[in-house]
């Protein structure tokens, strides 16, 4: 995840924004991005997208992520 570029970029240059897509992420099993990362690039193991639906439910939040972005 490259929170770090989204500081200046968009809507996600909002802290309260980037804390709304940690909590989206985080809701899939197996994501665990921290509060002190919301600044930095923290990692997703390919290993947790290959569980489950777990690929579908991240490509959600990435769906949501772009209209986000194009709402703004």
């Amino acid at each position: 995840m490259h929170f770090q570029y989204y500081l200046r970029r968009g809507p996600f240059g909002d802290l309260a924004k980037r804390r709304e897509l940690m909590t989206r992420l985080n809701a899939i099993p197996g994501v665990d991005i921290r509060e002190d990362a919301l600044e930095r690039r923290p990692n997703v193991p390919l290993s947790v997208l290959a569980q489950g639906g777990n690929v579908v439910r991240f490509l959600d939040v990435f769906s949501w992520v772009t209209e986000t972005i194009d709402a703004s």
